[in-house]
């Protein structure tokens, strides 16, 4: 039970770091919608950038993050991983 309540409370930070990056990204380019996104980082490491695919005028770009949602990097997504 305990390690239920353990794992819930990190997917639910995970979650909710997931909603202030995507807002801020957001704020910043409100005419993007977005699709995905993820952390990068391994199991066990606190992850500090994470990455978007977003669309915007039927194009989709990769954009890459930090926690604060601060734009680094982005190309064109060209499908795949």
């Amino acid at each position: 039970m305990i390690g239920l309540v353990i794992a819930a409370g990190i997917f639910m930070t995970v979650q909710v770091k997931y909603y202030d990056v995507k807002t801020a990204v957001f704020l910043q380019y409100e005419e993007m919608q977005i699709k995905s996104i993820h952390q990068i980082g391994g199991w066990g490491e606190w992850f500090k950038e994470y990455v978007l695919v977003v669309e915007k005028d039927r194009v989709t770009y990769r954009m890459w993050t930090d926690e604060d949602g601060k734009v680094v990097d982005s190309e064109v997504f060209k499908g795949g991983s």
